[in-house]
């Protein structure tokens, strides 16, 4: 071999060498580059892929998470949450796949299909929302809801004198009336609820949630699970006009829409379906009260509960795979109160609910003199506990959705003290 062969063959090795090294060595350094501050952007850094997997790296592993292979698989997932461009692999990868599926969907026109092959969440067509895919309602499923008659009536029981009612959300995956229902043998739908839980409660008054699909889409967002601010008002209105609280219907003054940042929620990002589809923000203007706010345990106004000012002033979260329904409103809290100076009465409500109250507390807190919310993800103890410690409480509504209505957690805080 000449010596400019040997040379050429020495710089191509040398060159797949750089190139083999720099990849295996790529996480270590963006790792290292975080802890010392460098700033990367996220779609490097893999802080966009921890959005759309979930991932969460474990700390303060001991010696014997050596031994027992827990430290590996720990070092394991902290290399793979730093891997550079995940996020990018993983959505070009769900994206070459819909591609396929999509050649498909035009010649056998399915009402949804998968986002990727495997994928627990679907594209529906004709409305352009994304949906989990409903569970089927097994006998099991069926004995549990008609167990938790006799905890929510049990609940009612043992407070007597104290009104309690029951609003179960519409949720996309439990929907009757969705095209992606037809999909699935016996699905676990609101109609299932209402026939084996709600329709049985004596001593807990329910309220009607009804709604046809085109008002469901109406209402919620196409790329997350909650509803957006029409949907959540409707559902506010229903519930006043149903239980006749005190005071009129907060009317809205203006819509206030938010050209930026695009809302990409979690069912874009558990399906991967991202790049194609997006959400706007908005919210309704209302004339309250200066209302006395405590979230968690940080006091202060109603900003605490609805980050307007922090959204006009462009400050928001610039990963675009944060969930901007938690961002706008307020992060999940166990304890929330809120006092009304112009209250209508001197009556204290408390609703036990998820993060879908979290944008129309502020409405149900103008027909109260004290709103308390409950977020059983975030408490601790029974909810005849919590009553024990707000002796003040004079009404009870549970706010919750099929998702969280029969839990384990529900089960808990159902329990007697």
């Amino acid at each position: 071999m000449s010596v400019a062969g040997t040379k050429s063959s020495l710089l191509r090795g040398g060159i797949f060498a750089v190139v083999i090294c720099s990849v295996l060595a790529a996480p270590a350094v963006v790792f290292f580059a975080q802890k010392v501050g460098v700033p990367l952007p996220p779609w490097l850094t893999g802080e966009d892929a921890a959005y759309l997997t979930g991932a969460v790296t474990e700390e303060g592993q001991g010696a014997t998470s050596f031994l027992d292979g827990s430290f590996q698989n720990m070092v394991q997932a902290d290399l793979d949450a730093h891997m550079p461009l995940k996020s990018s692999l993983l959505l070009t990868n769900a994206r070459i796949q819909r591609g396929f599926i999509g050649i498909s969907n035009a010649l056998f026109h399915w009402p949804a299909y998968p986002t990727f092959f495997g994928s627990d969440y679907v594209f529906i067509p004709e409305s352009g929302m994304l949906s989990g895919i409903p569970s089927t309602a097994s006998d099991d499923t069926l004995s549990r809801l008609e167990r938790f008659v006799g905890l929510y009536d049990g609940f009612a029981q043992r407070h007597p004198g104290i009104p309690v009612s029951f609003y179960c959300i519409p949720k996309e995956d439990f929907l009757a009336s969705s095209p992606v229902a037809s999909l699935v043998s016996a699905p676990y739908s609101d109609e299932v609820v209402k026939e084996h839980l709600l329709n049985s409660l004596q001593s807990v008054h329910v309220i009607d949630p009804s709604v046809s699909y085109p008002e469901f889409c109406e209402g919620y967002f196409s790329t997350d699970h909650h509803w957006n601010m029409a949907g959540a008002y409707e559902a506010y209105a229903s519930i006043v006009e149903d239980l006749g609280w005190d005071g009129a219907t907060v009317p809205i003054e203006s819509v206030i829409e938010y050209a930026e940042p695009e809302f990409r929620g979690s069912l874009s990002r558990l399906g991967l379906y991202d790049v194609e589809k997006s959400d706007g923000m908005f919210d309704y203007d209302f004339d309250l009260p200066d209302y006395d706010v405590k979230l968690g345990e940080e006091g202060g106004s109603l900003e605490l509960l609805v980050h307007r000012q922090m959204y006009e002033d462009g400050r928001w979260d610039p990963a675009p795979y944060t969930s901007r329904y938690a961002e706008y409103f307020h992060a999940d809290k166990g304890h929330v109160e809120i006092t009304n100076p112009e209250a209508p009465n001197h009556d204290s409500v408390l609703i036990v609910a998820y993060s879908y109250s979290n944008c129309v507390e502020r409405l149900f807190a103008s027909h109260f003199e004290k709103t308390y919310v409950y977020d059983p993800r975030a408490s601790e103890g029974t909810l005849d506990e919590y009553m024990a410690e707000h002796p003040d409480i004079t009404e009870v509504l549970f706010f919750l959705s099929p998702a969280n209505i029969d839990t384990e957690r529900a089960e808990r805080i159902l329990g007697a003290a």
